[in-house]
């Protein structure tokens, strides 16, 4: 392999890597519009029966059990708007009966600053991912104007499958629930509060946590992918670069 060729996949690599990041947070906000399908894993993993099991043991909020499907629907919707407007809104969530009674606030303080944490996470990732974009746009840039050729889409499909791929493994391999738990440790502030039992927190049983999130990841991570071949696919068409 030539080092003009060499550096052609360089280039694309830095490129690509950029703009799946990119396609991750799209895929972020576009699942954040429809609550991350959330009524249908809730029924894929049953969590109405959990909220039954867990709500005679609860430590301090039993009334929950009193509470509907559709009444769970609506405050992981709330809380999903709150998270997307920087925790805005997470100290007012209540939650009602069927006839519309109040029966109480929804999450505790230690799990408002960890909700907020978490506001603040997608926040700056937000960030991050603007000056990706502005990272991208000057590569694209730079690659068009020196009239590097574009590696074939599958090329660039299987390089990045790759890529995916072996991270998952290595995932797999350290432990899902494992690597999930200290994760939080990384990006949470140490003092502050990220695990919290079914018997003492409303947010952990309505989520399932941490069943809830596993297939939310796969959903996030299939819908990026998604969006990231359009998206080459796109370039290609307005681009038109030579194929290598």
């Amino acid at each position: 392999m030539s080092v003009k060729t060499l550096q052609t996949y360089a280039l694309w690599l830095l490129y690509s890597l950029g703009s799946l990041l990119i396609s991750f947070w799209l895929a972020w906000q576009l699942s954040a519009q429809v609550n991350f399908l959330y009524p249908l894993w809730y029924s894929a993993l049953k969590i109405d029966q959990t909220i039954e099991q867990t709500m005679p043991k609860h430590l301090y909020k039993r009334e929950f059990i009193a509470t509907d499907i559709d009444e769970h629907h609506r405050l992981f919707a709330q809380i999903v708007t709150s998270i997307q407007n920087n925790g805005q809104g997470l100290d007012t969530i209540k939650f009602y009966s069927p006839s519309g009674k109040e029966l109480g606030s929804l999450l505790t303080e230690s799990e408002i600053v960890h909700l907020n944490d978490v506001a603040a996470l997608v926040d700056i990732l937000g960030w991050f991912c603007l000056a990706m974009l502005i990272f991208c746009l000057t590569v694209l840039a730079v690659i068009i104007m020196v009239r590097v050729a574009m590696p074939s889409t599958k090329k660039l499909l299987v390089s990045m499958l790759s890529v995916v791929v072996a991270i998952v493994v290595l995932i797999v391999a350290l432990g899902a629930k494992k690597f999930f738990y200290w994760l939080h440790t990384v990006v949470f502030p140490d003092d502050h509060q990220w695990f919290f039992y079914y018997e003492e927190s409303l947010m952990s049983t309505l989520m399932k946590a941490p069943d809830l999130f596993a297939p939310i990841s796969i959903q996030l991570l299939v819908l990026s992918m998604c969006i990231w071949i359009l998206h080459l696919m796109l370039v290609r068409k307005f681009g038109r670069f030579r194929t290598v």
